[in-house]
């Protein structure tokens, strides 16, 4: 097979994504307990339909977060929530730099516009690497794992389904990516990802000393 495009989900994949301290600095900012935030935000329908392209701009985003909670957050308190849970995988991102010196590479995660504006600022390890391929699921109308999402995506790029490939660590991702036609390979950890792209031909460069 010749993959032309390596697309590479964000939290669990190119980053690792601590919820429960974005929780906690979400409480302390508007004073709510944390489970309470969580039921309102993120076990609520909110999350899915912001991540779908319900709110098309942070401000709006935000607007919604302030409503559903009765709270004043602010954007800068949002981002530093959301920055200070994110670890970027060094290893994996140096192998999607490799993988972009020879074919495309992108980012598709399932996120809301405000994270889409704000990615700099939250993760600027990964706009390093990919620049504007970073994708949240909210520019495309629906999110991962709908098929629809991957192939909204291949049209930005022109590129075949057949010639690109997914990387995720949600199962039902990686089914929606190959039901779209995709290569896809379920990834949880560096080591798993550079198998996976060693599965589908790719180089991944050799891992780091230990």
């Amino acid at each position: 097979m010749t993959i032309e495009l390596v697309v590479f989900d964000m939290d669990g994949v190119l980053v690792d994504f601590d919820r429960d301290e974005r929780l906690r600095r979400l409480a302390q900012a508007t004073g709510l307990p944390p489970e309470v935030i969580d039921e309102r935000l993120y076990r609520s329908d909110f999350e899915t339909a912001a991540e779908a392209g319900r709110w098309r701009t942070g401000v709006e985003y935000l607007a919604e977060v302030n409503r559903r909670l009765g709270s004043s957050l602010t954007r800068e308190q949002w981002i530093e929530a959301r920055r200070e849970a994110v670890r970027p995988r060094a290893e994996v991102l140096a192998m999607a730099e490799r993988l972009g010196v020879t074919r495309a590479i992108a980012v598709l995660t399932n996120n809301g516009a405000l994270l889409d504006e704000a990615l700099p600022e939250i993760a600027p390890e990964v706009v390093r690497v990919f620049g504007a391929h970073a994708h949240t699921s909210s520019r495309f109308g629906t999110r991962k794992p709908d098929p629809v999402v991957f192939q909204r995506l291949l049209a930005v790029y022109g590129v075949a389904a057949d010639a690109a490939c997914m990387l995720d660590d949600d199962p039902a991702s990686v089914a929606g990516a190959r039901q779209a036609g995709l290569h896809a390979v379920h990834v949880t950890d560096p080591a798993s990802i550079r198998a996976g792209l060693a599965q589908l031909g790719l180089d991944p460069g050799s891992p780091p000393p230990d």
